[in-house]
């Protein structure tokens, strides 16, 4: 579990002209809270010629990211000063459950190889309402994925090999990706 809070306020004047600011005062801050949590089991048994491996992960992460931002920006007389605020919340749950297996058998200077991953997956993203106009906005995913992988490899002498592998995959986005309000 990780989490900072940053809180960030700052006045200063930028009166280079008349036609410039007197003066800005910015207040902003936000909070990040990442969760992770990973659970793995791994069996492996080897024969002479062959390998059976299976196992099991669960992997859990979340993430809780509120933004508040405020300035008022003072201008020259008579024109009024110009204020601004935003507020975002962004939250985002995801738990990912696997079982996999793969067995090689070796016949020669053939190895050939198969595997297979199924995963329970649900997501949960939710951006919060921010004002008393508007409903959360939360988006949910729940699937079942199948992921196959399958090998062949020719050893041509000692040092040489050729393989042919297919395997297909997923690339998940890191929490940075995820958050449309994150803050630099």
């Amino acid at each position: 579990n990780t989490g900072n809070n940053t809180f960030f306020t700052q006045d200063f004047t930028t009166k280079m002209s008349p036609f410039m600011p007197d003066s800005v005062a910015d207040t902003s801050g936000y909070k990040s809270d990442y969760t992770y949590l990973t659970l793995r089991a791994d069996y492996t048994r080897r024969g002479k010629k062959n390998r059976l491996e299976v196992g099991v992960n669960a992997s859990l992460r979340g993430m809780d990211n509120p933004y508040h931002q405020r300035s008022v920006t003072h201008m020259p007389r008579p024109i009024p000063a110009v204020k601004s605020a935003s507020s975002y919340h962004f939250g985002y749950d995801e738990d990912i459950y696997s079982m996999y297996a793969t067995y090689s058998h070796t016949f020669g200077k053939f190895t050939a190889s198969v595997g297979a991953r199924i995963e329970k997956s649900r997501t949960s993203t939710r951006n919060y309402a921010q004002n008393d106009n508007s409903k959360d906005q939360v988006y949910e995913r729940d699937t079942i994925d199948f992921y196959p992988s399958a090998h062949v490899k020719y050893s041509i002498d000692d040092k040489n090999s050729v393989m042919l592998s297919y395997s297909r995959r997923v690339a998940r986005p890191t929490t940075d990706q995820i958050n449309p309000n994150a803050v630099s």
